[in-house]
């Protein structure tokens, strides 16, 4: 049978683990976003380029 502090330590585990996981979700999320943006602002910046004729 597992003492008070082991089974203490072990929620404290995966709580860090759970967390862990959420904040590298975000991140990834936030990064694919900020790719997102700048490919469309790259593809208007292409276009406004070619329609001034440089």
């Amino acid at each position: 049978m597992m003492n008070a502090r082991a089974v203490e330590l072990a929620e404290f585990r995966t709580a860090v683990a759970v967390e862990g996981a959420g904040h590298l979700l975000f991140l990834v999320a936030g990064g694919l976003a900020i790719l997102f943006v700048h490919r469309l602002t790259a593809m208007q910046t292409a276009k406004q380029g070619v329609t001034a004729g440089r």
